[in-house]
């Protein structure tokens, strides 16, 4: 259940930050919606009305492993391999700040 777990955290995580619009030095916003198929991730973009709210594709979606590097400073320290190591798609997606 560790892929299912890492999931809710991450959709929790996409909705504030959908709600913080956390914009770059140029305005710009970005979310990545990570799913295990692009159906899933196309659904949600659907789902949050992204488009509506002016979000657009910005490359590939990709099939990948997904890591969390801590700020930790340890040579022990690796990264944590989030969903088991299994292999998710994922999509970013951006809104023009137009600066």
């Amino acid at each position: 259940m560790k892929q299912s777990n890492d999931l809710r955290q991450i959709s929790g995580d996409l909705n504030n930050a959908t709600r913080k619009s956390a914009a770059n030095s140029n305005g710009d916003e970005y979310i990545t919606i990570i799913a295990a198929s692009l159906e899933a991730v196309m659904e949600q973009f659907r789902q949050r009305d992204l488009g509506s709210a002016g979000f657009s594709i910005v490359g590939p979606a990709a099939r990948q492993q997904f890591a969390f590097a801590s700020d930790k400073k340890s040579t022990q320290n690796l990264p944590e391999h989030l969903f088991g190591g299994e292999a998710m798609v994922g999509a970013t997606f951006r809104r023009s700040g137009g600066l």
